[in-house]
């Protein structure tokens, strides 16, 4: 399967999604996703503060992560709203 760089496909394909150690359930394994995430954006603490300012919550990571739970469910082309 070849996707472009950007590609939204890129994320849904099953190996991203297979558990890592063969014991994890799919849903763990997104859990793991999810915990991932707010690591790395917690490594962003100057955006963080300027994007609570701005719009009362830290977007781009809430972003991703409604993206990954919407990749998730098996829906890529969702409308994201926050």
């Amino acid at each position: 399967m070849t996707h472009g760089r950007h590609s939204p496909a890129l994320f849904t394909d099953a190996a991203i999604w297979a558990p890592r150690n063969g014991r994890q359930s799919v849903a763990d394994q997104v859990e793991t996703v999810r915990d991932d995430i707010r690591y790395i954006y917690s490594t962003f603490p100057i955006v963080e503060r300027e994007e609570e300012k701005a719009w009362g919550r830290y977007r781009s990571r809430d972003l991703c992560l409604a993206w990954t739970s919407a990749l998730a469910a098996g829906n890529p082309d969702a409308d994201i709203d926050l």
